[in-house]
C-alpha cells in the first residue's frame, strides 16, 4: 500500500469542502420548521452553483493563485509560467490574469 499524500489540487479541496456542506445540512434539514426548511432548501440549491461560479471566476482572472511552485517540476517553470523573471532578466512585470472581456 502507497503513503497517502496531502491534496494539492484546489478543485479536489472545494469538491470536498461542498460536499462536507451538502451532507451535513442534508443531516440536519429534517430537524428544522417547515418555514426553515424552504430557507434552508434554497441554500442547498444556490451554495454548491455560487462555489462552482467563484472558482471558475477565479480560475479565468486569477489562475496563478490556484498553483504553488512546488506543482512545477522545477522554479524555472514556474516563473515562465508566471511570467516574471527567467535568471536575472525580467521578462515581463505583470502576470497574465485569464482574457480580457472588452
Amino acid at each position: 500500500m502507497s503513503a497517502i499524500n496531502h491534496i494539492k489540487n484546489p478543485l479536489t479541496i472545494i469538491g470536498i469542502f461542498a460536499g462536507i456542506v451538502e451532507v451535513s445540512a442534508n443531516l440536519v434539514l429534517p430537524f428544522l420548521n417547515d418555514s426553515q426548511q424552504s430557507t434552508y432548501l434554497w441554500f442547498l440549491m444556490f451554495f454548491p452553483a455560487g462555489l462552482v461560479i467563484v472558482f471558475f471566476l477565479t480560475l479565468n482572472f486569477n489562475h496563478v493563485a490556484l498553483y504553488a511552485p512546488s506543482d512545477y517540476s522545477n522554479d524555472r517553470g514556474f516563473m515562465q509560467a508566471n511570467g516574471k523573471m527567467i535568471g536575472n532578466d525580467v521578462q515581463d512585470t505583470d502576470a497574465t490574469q485569464g482574457f480580457e472581456l472588452t
